[in-house]
């Protein structure tokens, strides 16, 4: 894993703020506390979009129609305002990258507008663009002091330790939009951070693992 290399005593993150569906009163909380709390080293965890259109199965459904252009708008506010110092891609945001390459041309060109959206914000920011595996690869985290920081793509009830025992070290990670910390039986005691999400849950619906007993 790259290691960050900087005597930072403050940090703040946050991830899941799923475009369109971003709460809006903990964005405008998130803002306030980092105003007052000045962390030396920012960072988004990724699904900073959501692109429920662009969505495997979205063919066919009322989420064909969910509207990009607002998505987008809504989504790359939130971290331009924000102005994370590493902004991490997470599996929403990964569907344009993956549907850049589509053989379907008026998809791919709206994906790759996406994507170009996406760099063009991180270069204006000065932000590291972290990008989305869909599993464990050392070039999807960053170790910040003793943390690894990523979106994270297992989940279950068990997330955090499964993180932690792939990674080896204490982490934080997102994905699964509940919170958790859990000290795990590995050598040293890594613990895994769940910091949840900043979606709006009611706007999430039960789109989202609706079915299963901890999203209950």
């Amino acid at each position: 894993m790259s290691n960050i290399k900087r005597e930072t005593k403050r940090f703040i993150a946050c991830g899941c703020s799923h475009g369109h569906f971003i709460d809006s009163g903990a964005a405008r909380d998130f803002m306030s506390f980092k105003r007052d709390y000045k962390p030396s080293l920012t960072l988004h965890l990724g699904d900073f979009l959501d692109q429920t259109a662009f969505r495997a199965g979205a063919c066919g459904t009322p989420d064909e129609s969910s509207d990009i252009s607002e998505d987008i708008i809504k989504g790359l506010h939130f971290v331009e305002a924000m102005e994370p110092d590493i902004l991490f891609c997470g599996n929403h945001d990964d569907r344009a990258f993956r549907l850049a390459q589509s053989n379907k041309s008026v998809v791919a060109h709206a994906a790759r507008t996406v994507v170009a959206n996406i760099e063009d914000l991180a270069e204006k920011l000065d932000a590291e663009l972290v990008p989305y595996t869909g599993t464990y690869d050392p070039r999807a985290w960053r170790m910040i002091g003793d943390i690894a920081f990523g979106h994270g793509f297992m989940y279950g009830m068990n997330a955090c330790e499964a993180h932690v025992n792939l990674t080896g070290e204490n982490t934080c990670f997102v994905h699964t939009h509940a919170v958790d910390v859990k000290t795990c039986r590995t050598l040293g005691g890594k613990t895994g951070y769940n910091i949840g999400c900043i979606a709006d849950i009611d706007k999430l619906g039960q789109q989202y693992a609706g079915r299963r007993l901890k999203t209950s």
